[in-house]
């Protein structure tokens, strides 16, 4: 793998990114390693999320204002049930 150039954090992240890395007994090159790789892995994901939604929307695998709001208020109140079933049961 060819080197890449140094990249420098501003004096605050820096400071931060150590203090983190010292209470996880890391170098701070491991944790801002980690860090990056996190941070690439959570933006690919979301890449990945949103070219699947555009998909779905393209080929019309959506559903209504209405059915959603429909969907979340039969969800709250099987919900509401259960805590009730839950706190009588206690």
């Amino acid at each position: 793998m060819n080197a890449l150039p140094a990249v420098s954090l501003n004096p605050e992240t820096a400071a931060r990114a150590a203090e983190v890395a010292r209470a996880r007994g890391e170098s701070l090159e491991a944790f801002v390693d980690h860090a990056v790789n996190e941070a690439i892995e959570e933006q690919q994901a979301f890449e990945e999320a949103m070219a699947e939604a555009e998909r779905d929307f393209e080929e019309g695998r959506v559903h209504s204002h209405e059915e959603v709001l429909k969907w979340l208020a039969e969800s709250r109140a099987r919900a509401e049930v259960e805590i009730a079933r839950r706190s009588s049961a206690s």
